[in-house]
């Protein structure tokens, strides 16, 4: 509901009732993740490992908070953790690929994307991000397709939606290209690089 201040209150609440409240603690991690208090939430999700080695969601949420803050390995190593712990996670899988796309791993990325997709078939974000890593290796119309499939299930997509301009562009499809490259001011980002002049935006 974008009220993470009281979140957090209500959390810290329930800890204060059940201090070994697994769950409490991995949602507090989230919850100050958001506010970009890091620090805090790397100690949040290490508390719920303490109280629950077997906890994957919190293992795949710190390897989400490490892979922010550029300690790739130590996010590989939590992600790999979380898979040994559930094997058929689609959301761990598909970060693994992430990290393993940012070390240059790409043969492994993709096969990490791809274990992502058949384990979960309607996976927008896995195949935008299946897409990402064979545009790192120049197959362009593997990548448009993937973009497309993640477009297919999910219209408002604006990552996919923005990297397939990039293909597009890149193919000299500058018709379509250049329209769905509007995309870029609602994308994670560049969204906060908008320029706000007091003349129309002028599209050509």
């Amino acid at each position: 509901a974008g009220r993470p201040d009281e979140a957090l209150t209500r959390l810290d609440h329930a800890i204060a009732l059940a201090p070994d409240f697994v769950d409490a603690y991995n949602y507090r991690g989230v919850v100050l993740n958001d506010l970009k208090r890091l620090d805090e939430a790397l100690a949040s999700y290490k508390q719920a490992i303490a109280l629950n080695p077997e906890s994957e969601s919190a293992y795949n949420n710190l390897g989400v908070l490490l892979q922010n803050g550029k300690r790739l390995d130590e996010a590989l190593e939590n992600f790999d953790r979380a898979i040994v712990l559930r094997p058929d996670s689609a959301e761990a899988h598909m970060n693994r690929g992430n990290i393993l796309r940012l070390l240059g791993r790409l043969d492994e990325a993709l096969a990490s994307c791809n274990r992502a997709i058949e384990l979960s078939q309607h996976y927008d974000q896995a195949y935008n991000n299946f897409g990402v890593v064979l545009l790192d290796l120049g197959r362009w119309a593997g990548a448009l397709k993937n973009f497309d499939r993640a477009i297919a299930l999910n219209p408002e997509y604006p990552a996919a939606n923005y990297n397939k301009a990039l293909v597009k562009l890149a193919l000299g499809d500058f018709e379509e290209g250049w329209k769905l490259f509007e995309w870029r001011w609602k994308e994670d980002k560049q969204k906060n690089q908008a320029r706000n002049f007091t003349q129309p935006l002028w599209l050509g």
